[in-house]
């Protein structure tokens, strides 16, 4: 089956290669001067087509350039045209005529940059036989930007962007968006502010639909920016948890909606009360520092970290008659050390001297690191004279009893006279006195008239 060659046919073929590239491209057969969409692709004649007469048969030569534009001053645009032309070059090795089975071998390809696009250079040569109508047609422009199909365009609508509520309000618009017909668009989102007579505004919406929302293109569409003026909120701070600490309360915060504020730093302050220790923590609306986005007035309460603490109290339970200056309670948080306090003098009670010793909880001047509330007891020694005299008193006389507490041992002395605890130390130093154990002895029954040492 023959086939009809025009030069629509060979653009249409062209830019279905072209879509298999890049399927959402702006097509152009001819230069352009204004209202270029980006990424563009131009179809170009490099020469008129020529129609060279041969034996029996015509040869019909398109020199056709392919050039591809990208927006100027863009990061690795070199690298972005030399992709291009290597898919171009596996593309076009034959070129398929459009809407038919039948392809045609592509001669002298070759590609370069030139005026910052790349130019992407071909020629095709077809054999034909003349027919009754005109060989080569007029040139007609593919108004549509898209592949079409012979005798039929596609419909393609724009989506264009205004600002017509606030024109003074400075702002970049996007482009105008082309695409097919009933083809679903992703509004762009634009961000803008502007002050004026103490009021700020900041772009919101299109009126067609939100930022980044999808719209039906059934018909050429006319999106307008929407603004909304922002409100000013205020962040209060304030300490009603415990307002008997007296604390450095920051300035109350006013800022736009929409902003996002830092929270302020209380300075890290202790303090006592009923058993606990306090210091400041964060807000209730977020920790110190942190970042606070004000859509509404408001209060920001101070809220506080505690501990209990433990105190050490020091008793003397053995012997409260003693009139003693016990130390005073200690106080300290949980794990923390303290030096248990010393406890002088000499009491004496039903004949026997104390002394204090240390505390049931640890020695005097010793460390100790209470975990809860307790309670230190004193603990006392007795003071045992070193040479005790006791007068015994039996059925058959008199007798004096040396008693050595110290090292638990004992004497006694048959009394033929008033002895005094002066001569009785002089006989002990002059060994007329001897030394048996407890033990020996077999204890002593009764005593009377006990006196220490002169």
């Amino acid at each position: 089956m023959s086939i009809e060659i025009t030069t629509q046919l060979i653009h249409a073929s062209y830019a279905s290669v072209i879509r298999t590239i890049d399927e959402n491209a702006n097509i152009y057969d001819n230069p352009n001067q204004q209202g270029t969409y980006y990424p563009a692709w131009f179809i170009v004649h490099r020469s008129p087509v020529e129609l060279q007469k041969g034996i029996g048969r015509w040869t019909l030569v398109y020199q056709i350039d392919i050039w591809y534009m990208l927006k100027s001053n863009q990061t690795r645009l070199y690298d972005q045209y030399s992709a291009i032309a290597e898919q171009l070059d596996d593309k076009l090795e034959y070129l398929p005529i459009f809407g038919t089975d039948a392809c045609v071998h592509v001669l002298d390809r070759s590609w370069g940059l030139e005026l910052d696009a790349l130019k992407y250079s071909t020629t095709l040569r077809l054999y034909a036989s003349k027919g009754p109508k005109p060989v080569i047609p007029y040139m007609e422009v593919i108004e549509d930007l898209r592949v079409f199909l012979k005798g039929q365009k596609p419909e393609f609508y724009t989506l264009s962007f205004t600002n017509t509520d606030h024109p003074d309000f400075t702002v970049e618009l996007p482009d105008d968006i082309v695409v097919s017909a009933n083809a679903f668009v992703k509004l762009p989102s634009v961000s803008g502010k502007h002050t004026e007579d103490e009021k700020t505004w900041v772009t919101s919406r299109w009126d067609i639909g939100e930022f980044g929302s999808s719209v039906k293109m059934d018909e050429d569409k006319v999106a307008n920016l929407l603004w909304e003026e922002l409100q000013q909120f205020v962040v209060s701070f304030a300490n009603t948890t415990y307002p008997q600490f007296d604390v450095d309360i920051p300035d109350p915060i006013i800022d736009y909606q929409g902003e996002e504020i830092t929270l302020p730093t209380v300075a890290h302050q202790e303090f006592e009360d009923d058993g606990y220790v306090y210091w400041p923590l964060q807000w209730d609306i977020g920790a110190f520092g942190s970042k606070f986005v004000l859509n509404q007035n408001t209060d920001a309460n101070l809220m506080w970290q505690s501990l209990k603490l433990v105190t050490i109290t020091f008793a003397n339970p053995d012997h409260p008659s003693f009139a003693i200056n016990l130390p005073l309670p200690i106080t300290v948080r949980p794990g923390e050390s303290v030096v248990l306090p010393s406890v002088t003098g000499e009491w004496t009670e039903g004949g026997t001297t104390y002394a204090p010793s240390q505390w049931d909880i640890g020695a005097f001047g010793d460390s100790y690191t209470p975990n809860a509330d307790i309670v230190a007891n004193l603990i006392f020694e007795v003071i045992v004279p070193p040479f005790p005299i006791i007068t015994e008193i039996t059925e058959t006389g008199s007798r004096a009893i040396f008693i050595d507490w110290n090292r638990q041992r004992m004497d006694e002395i048959s009394l033929t006279g008033e002895i005094s605890g002066s001569e009785m130390l002089e006989r002990l130093s002059m060994g007329d006195i001897g030394f048996v154990s407890f033990e020996e002895r077999g204890g002593i029954s009764r005593y009377t008239d006990a006196f220490n040492n002169e």
